[in-house]
């Protein structure tokens, strides 16, 4: 065996060692592997939110195409909330209560949930029952386009301000979790309405 493969094989064994030293040792207080993770959740974030400009241009789009129909059916602007028919049960549960809570300090009619349900018996009588509490359209996807989300199983629901012009504005793509950021942007809402 030759001296340079000797020198790399130790370096390599000296580099794994290392490797799993660092491993194995626990964090101190977990200040490193918190500042990973926090890395590895911006680059998510970073990736999200280039993503979330996109699926907004597809909304902004698609609300476009349907101004007059609100321009001629809304007085004054409305938080809308529109999530289609197969969706994670605990995130609709989720945005749901935040929602409710929301409407309680706003006004009912400062609210506007617009499901994208299949239109059927079962379906109608399932929203009246899940939405009473709120002012609700069962906007069909033609229409209204719920843009496809790569980082989820199914479409993206959103939150968004739409004007008595029939302008969108304040796109939000809830995260279950995230409660508090919901409700940061929540606040942010109250302002504009």
């Amino acid at each position: 065996m030759n001296m340079n493969n000797v020198i790399y094989i130790t370096g390599g064994v000296i580099i794994f060692v290392i490797l799993i030293i660092l491993y194995i040792t626990p964090d101190k207080k977990n200040e490193d592997s918190a500042g990973y993770l926090q890395h590895q959740d911006s680059l998510v974030d970073s990736r999200m939110l280039l993503h979330s400009v996109q699926l907004s241009a597809e909304i902004y789009r698609s609300f476009y195409m349907n101004r007059e129909y609100w321009k001629n059916n809304l007085k004054e602007p409305v938080l809308i909330y529109r999530y289609p028919q197969y969706m994670c049960k605990s995130c609709y549960n989720e945005d749901i209560e935040e929602l409710l809570s929301f409407q309680e300090e706003a006004g009912k009619d400062k609210v506007l949930v617009l499901p994208a349900f299949e239109d059927n018996k079962e379906n109608r009588i399932s929203l009246n029952n899940e939405l009473a509490k709120f002012n609700y359209i069962n906007t069909p996807l033609n229409l209204l386009k719920i843009p496809d989300y790569q980082y989820e199983e199914n479409q993206q629901r959103y939150f968004a301000v739409l004007n008595k012009e029939g302008e969108i504005s304040m796109v939000f793509f809830p995260r279950f979790g995230y409660k508090r950021l919901t409700n940061d942007y929540f606040s942010e809402v109250k302002k504009v309405l």
